[in-house]
């Protein structure tokens, strides 16, 4: 097997169980929060918000800290970091005693994230011209299969095996994307010293800035929309139906 198509599948892999890791929570966290001793249903959707958003900002504060880092001492190395420290982080989630536990573990989480951004570079860089545009055009389907699949994973496993089952389950599955991508990934990196352009010259370069500006901000609007609605869903689902003991696959 060409060396490119080992990657793309082990990359595939990680990438799909990294987006589930994302996602799955989603559907369980007013559930656990719940569990963990808050009752009122005002703060569970609060503290809900809190912890779902919270891994997501600091995902993209610190994406570009771990690109940066991926250019200095290679891509592998980054997804060994991201795939293992997921793999613990999540893991530990199913061990929180207060809820103020599990914000700071979803805080770390959105600190340690960068595996699928260190993929899809690696792929490109790796591959020949000819197969690229193959590549990466298979390995979108992963983080968007595992963000789609996640919440029905998450919440079949908390109907069927408990809350806390979903975050061990979910943790090993990326201990092993950590195993995998240890064995099997390889990658040949050269690390080139070149001056990096500033946020400022990038800027520059960009031919159309107000068409670049409003695609930002259309971007942006419609994510808040979307994403607004995901740690109160749960809370909104069980207020509708009268049995609660399958809200979570709801």
């Amino acid at each position: 097997m060409p060396l490119w198509k080992r990657n793309l599948i082990v990359c595939w892999f990680g990438m799909f169980v990294t987006g589930v890791g994302m996602s799955q929570i989603a559907p369980i966290l007013p559930l656990y929060i719940k569990q963990l001793g808050v009752n009122d249903s005002a703060a569970i959707a609060q503290f809900s918000g809190i912890a779902f958003g919270i891994t997501f900002i600091l995902s993209a504060i610190f994406s570009p800290i771990w690109g940066a880092a991926a250019d200095r001492w290679g891509r592998k190395p980054m997804l060994l970091r991201a795939s293992l420290g997921m793999a613990v982080v999540v893991g530990c989630m199913g061990f929180s005693t207060n809820v103020y536990m599990l914000i700071g573990l979803r805080l770390l989480q959105g600190v340690i994230t960068g595996y699928s951004t260190a993929c899809t570079t690696l792929i490109a860089t790796q591959t020949d011209s000819k197969h690229a545009g193959y590549a990466l055009g298979t390995l979108s389907t992963a983080n968007i299969a595992g963000s789609l699949i996640g919440p029905t994973i998450g919440g079949f496993i908390g109907v069927n095996w408990g809350l806390q089952n979903s975050f061990f389950i979910t943790g090993g599955l990326m201990m092993i994307a950590f195993i995998t991508t240890a064995l099997f990934v390889k990658e040949s990196f050269t690390r080139e010293d070149k001056v990096v352009l500033g946020l400022r010259e990038v800027w520059r370069k960009v031919p159309e800035k107000s068409l670049t500006i409003n695609l930002f901000v259309t971007f942006f609007v419609l994510t808040v929309a979307l994403y607004s609605v995901e740690p109160i869903i749960t809370v909104y689902i069980t207020q509708l139906s009268g049995n609660t003991s399958h809200v979570a696959l709801l």
